[in-house]
């Protein structure tokens, strides 16, 4: 995969995200947003990133990845070095991992597997972020 493959997903984001701050919103719809009241769900220890909803939990990574349970407990449920996490649709969660610079696989059973630990020969330092697109690929 040449390098601009691997630009493609972060320069589309990067339109959305323009498109869609652009668009204030005007009228009825900016009447209604006015009165979005926002919930405050769990306090996340320090940094989170990498969000994703399973089955009414959240998890997410903060120096590990941690879930936060229906009744808004956040837990340690791996000890791991996440960076990165998204959900497939058969319920297996994708995760970045730089402890063991691989990408895991998490099974709704909690079942961990390793998918990949090497790209080209080399070994995947640095893993931040992930997608999956419609064919399967991970970018």
């Amino acid at each position: 995969m040449t390098k601009l493959e691997w630009c493609v997903p972060a320069i589309v984001m990067l339109l959305l995200t323009t498109i869609s701050l652009a668009d204030e919103p005007t009228g009825e719809l900016a009447q209604r947003l006015a009165g979005v009241k926002f919930d405050h769900y769990a306090e996340a220890p320090g940094y989170s990133e990498g969000p994703t909803w399973r089955n009414g939990d959240v998890f997410f990574c903060s120096g590990a990845l941690l879930r936060v349970t229906g009744p808004k407990q956040i837990h340690k449920y791996l000890e791991i070095g996440p960076a990165g996490t998204v959900l497939l649709g058969n319920g297996h969660l994708l995760i970045c991992d730089n402890k063991h610079k691989a990408l895991l696989d998490l099974s709704p059973e909690g079942k961990l597997g390793v998918v990949a630990e090497r790209f080209e020969m080399e070994s995947l330092a640095s893993l931040n972020d992930l997608t999956v697109d419609a064919r399967g690929n991970v970018y």
